[in-house]
This record gives C-alpha cells, sequence and structure tokens, in this order.
C-alpha cells in the first residue's frame, strides 16, 4: 500500500510535487484505500516537506539506497508540476520494474505509453485512480511494471545509446 516519491527534496519542483500529492491526492486515495501510506524519499527535506510528515506520509530523508523503496512500493509517483524533461527518477523507477503515474510534460520525453508503464496525468483524481487502479490489481502492476523495464533498457540503457551513436560513426575497413 505504499505510495513511493524519489528525489532531492531541497529541489523546489519535488517539494511542490510531493506537496501538492500529500494534499490534494492522498486524501482522495485514503478515501477508498484507507491503508495507503506516501513515502518521500530523498535528501535534504525541506521544512515544508518535514512538515508533511506524519499519519500517512512518511519522510526519509537521506537513505542509503532508494531500491528498497521502490522495489516494495504499490506505486511510484512523479507529479512534478513544474519540471521538464528526462527524469532520472522515472527511468530508475521504471528500470527496477516499477509502472510510473507522471505528468505529460515528464512522460512524452521518455516516450512510453500507458501500456509500457508510464501513466499520464495532471489532475489529482486522475493520480488517484491510477494508485488506486495499482494498489488493487498487482498483477496488472507487474505486467506494466516488465513492460516498463523492457522500454527502459530498448531506449535508455547504455547499450541501447552506444548502438544509436554507433549508427551515426564512420565504420573503418580493415586492409
Amino acid at each position: 500500500r505504499a505510495i513511493v516519491f524519489t528525489g532531492a527534496m531541497d529541489y523546489w519542483p519535488n517539494v511542490d510535487a510531493v506537496v501538492w500529492f500529500a494534499t490534494e491526492v492522498l486524501p482522495r486515495i485514503r478515501e477508498r484505500e484507507p491503508q495507503a501510506s506516501f513515502w518521500i524519499v530523498g535528501r535534504n527535506p525541506t521544512p515544508a516537506v518535514q512538515a508533511l510528515a506524519g499519519g500517512a506520509v512518511h519522510v526519509t530523508g537521506t537513505v542509503p539506497q532508494v531500491e528498497p523503496y521502490l522495489q516494495h512500493a504499490g506505486a511510484v509517483v512523479a507529479p512534478l508540476r513544474v519540471a521538464r524533461g528526462i527524469q532520472n527518477k522515472i527511468l530508475e523507477a521504471m528500470a527496477m520494474g516499477q509502472p510510473v503515474i507522471t505528468v505529460p510534460s515528464c512522460a512524452e520525453p521518455i516516450g512510453a505509453t500507458a501500456e509500457q508503464g508510464l501513466w499520464r496525468c495532471d489532475e489529482a483524481e486522475c493520480f488517484a485512480q491510477g494508485v488506486l487502479a495499482w494498489l488493487a490489481d498487482p498483477a496488472r502492476r507487474e505486467r506494466l511494471g516488465a513492460a516498463a523495464r523492457e522500454h527502459v533498457v530498448q531506449n535508455f540503457s547504455w547499450q541501447a545509446n552506444l548502438d544509436r551513436l554507433a549508427a551515426w560513426l564512420p565504420t573503418t575497413e580493415s586492409s
């Protein structure tokens, strides 16, 4: 029942994201799933982030590794309302076999579809519905997570990028 967000918690877009999620989305989720909890995992939580801690919201501060939190998540969210571009937090979760719910501006550069484990939402109710769907159907979440991992491996791994680079480099013929 854990909903996880990872990132540096002194970065303003992350702060905005978790404050919005905790105040606008989490109450909607808990109306239908009272055991749900929101885990904010990341270093240097600001006072605004620390103020969210308590009840169903957990603020970890610095952790040795984020992987255990992602591995045990029932849902991973990245509701970055002011960030743009490729977000490593999304790629990291997808690479670990977790589908992610994020905003369209962060999903677009990654290029995965909903069936490849990357859901696009920009309204609180959409985030709540996505999280509730995954909490209710772990088998579906696992299938989407496998598709998410495959998308990252095919498009963002070192090998995938080196293969694209090699296509641009001239080949040398041995004599």
